[in-house]
C-alpha cells in the first residue's frame, strides 16, 4: 500500500441494498422500523452495528430470541 499499487475495497457479500429498498431482516439485529417493514436507511446500519458490538461484548443478544420470534410472528 505504501507504493500506491494496492487499492483497498469493501466486500459486499450480497446483502447490500440501496437506501429506500427492502432488505433481509435478522430480527436480533434489526431496529423496530425495519421489522415493521419501513424502507432501509443508513441509521439502521448504525443500530445493527451497535447490536452486534453489544452481542460481542456481553455474549448476549440485545433482543432475546423469544422476543424476536414474537416480532416475527407479528409481522407475518
Amino acid at each position: 500500500m505504501k507504493s500506491g499499487t494496492l487499492l483497498p475495497k469493501l466486500a459486499d457479500l450480497g446483502s447490500a441494498v440501496r437506501i429506500g429498498a427492502k432488505s433481509v431482516i435478522h430480527m436480533e439485529y434489526a431496529p423496530g422500523e425495519q421489522v415493521l417493514g419501513d424502507s432501509t436507511a443508513s441509521s439502521m446500519d448504525i443500530y445493527a452495528l451497535g447490536a452486534t458490538l453489544y452481542n460481542m461484548l456481553t455474549k448476549t443478544l440485545l433482543i432475546p430470541r423469544s422476543s424476536s420470534s414474537l416480532m416475527n410472528a407479528m409481522t407475518m
